[in-house]
């Protein structure tokens, strides 16, 4: 579909007469349709072409024309450059001279884009001028491409407008995180990863005016990156202090949903709802949901005395790292067996291996007991199966053969 208002506008930054206007609105409206010119730069281009070839005289048809803006100034220009203009040289000759560099500039200027206004609401129209000045001090992208892609990409840029919500607090944004560089068709804006040095509490403190009258869950939707970075480094509660209040409905059905997405893990489900661990563990206890951690936490205890402290064997049981399980024996202080094969080590710093005197007195007996089988006795004691056989062997006792 044709954009009469396109059309119109780059026609009235032309000064021509109202016959020639409308004669060629007319061959603009046909053929942009025919050739299904979709973009304002392709408008722009065609409806130029046309200008060309009704405004110039004929003596000039096969002269250069060049749409700029004078430098420090607001007045545009359109120039045409003939054979018998010295300016043309610059243009072919490989390095253009200072002034030519200087004074070249652009065919769309944000003067032209304010006859756009009336495509867009205030406060888009507002935040794309703001980008245009952005552009112009800090970006230094090509403008042609900037803007021809800005006002081709209207619905985007109310998606972004609308997920930061206030213009500027997404300038803000812009200009502490580097540009890597903005896209066009679709219009996007693609912003460099930050380096917060273990310390995103810094950065968070430094830009305050923008998060501060934020909740967590507000923050996770607004600047996820900062927001898993806080709580990454367990500096959320210093950065938005949680506060005991009564719930929603629309909160615990959040949290609730969160469990199969989260897969059970409350830190996870954290970063997706915004709420507090703490919080969502109460709201899943309250409704009987299964925390996988805790779950695993008491079948490791209960572990402990059924492989008699046996670390390796609840290990083949549990299919749980060794690792895994001693932490969480220690954490209950639970005495850890010292592997036979590990002198000097003593993994809980309290548990004194008995004397090899003592031990003799513990393992002998368990000869009788176990009718002789020394991988039983193992089972039932604090000793390896080898660290017995040598102690019976020692005491000069029939050692049963492997499966006999």
């Amino acid at each position: 579909m044709v954009n009469e208002k396109w059309i119109r506008n780059v026609l009235d930054s032309y000064e021509l007469s109202e016959r020639l206007k409308s004669k060629l609105f007319g061959i603009a409206f046909l053929r942009i349709d025919k050739l299904n010119i979709n973009s304002f730069e392709g408008y722009y281009g065609y409806i130029a072409h046309l200008v060309d070839q009704f405004s110039t005289p004929w003596i000039e048809k096969h002269a250069l024309r060049l749409d700029s803006l004078l430098k420090d100034t607001e007045q545009k220009v359109h120039d045409i450059i003939s054979t018998e203009d010295n300016s043309l040289q610059n243009i072919i000759e490989d390095e253009p001279d200072e002034e030519y560099k200087q004074n070249k500039n652009i065919i769309l200027t944000p003067d032209i884009f304010n006859s756009f206004k009336g495509e867009f609401e205030d406060d888009t129209y507002a935040f794309i001028c703001k980008l245009l000045e952005l552009n112009k001090s800090e970006l230094k992208l090509d403008p042609n491409t900037f803007l021809s892609s800005i006002i081709d990409s209207k619905e985007k840029i109310k998606f972004l407008f609308k997920k930061f919500g206030n213009i500027n607090n997404l300038l803000d944004i812009l200009k502490s995180r580097k540009i890597v560089y903005i896209q066009s068709n679709p219009f996007n804006i693609h912003l460099g990863r930050r380096r917060y040095n273990g310390n995103p509490l810094a950065y968070f403190r430094e830009h305050k005016q923008c998060y501060e009258s934020m909740t967590r869950q507000q923050l996770a939707k607004y600047d996820s990156g900062l927001h898993n970075a806080l709580s990454d480094c367990n500096q959320l509660q210093i950065a938005i202090p949680y506060s005991a209040t009564t719930l929603s409905e629309n909160d615990i059905k959040k949290i609730m949903d969160s469990y199969e997405t989260a897969k059970a893990v409350p830190f996870k489900a954290e970063k997706i709802t915004g709420f507090d661990h703490k919080t969502i563990k109460k709201v899943w206890h309250k409704f009987n949901l299964e925390i996988p951690s805790e779950t695993i936490k008491e079948k490791i205890i209960n572990l402990y005395s059924i492989c008699n402290g046996n670390a390796s064997r609840a290990s083949k049981i549990a299919r749980i790292s060794i690792t895994t399980i001693l932490k969480y024996w220690r954490k209950e202080g639970l005495s850890i067996r010292k592997p036979c094969y590990q002198k000097d080590i003593d993994y809980n710093y309290s548990y004194i291996p008995p004397l090899k005197e003592e031990r003799r007195k513990e393992i002998i007996p368990l000869y009788y007991k176990y009718n002789r089988s020394a991988s039983m006795a193992s089972k039932h004691s604090n000793y390896s199966t080898q660290t017995i056989l040598n102690y019976w062997k020692e005491a000069g006792f029939k050692i049963r053969p492997h499966g006999g």
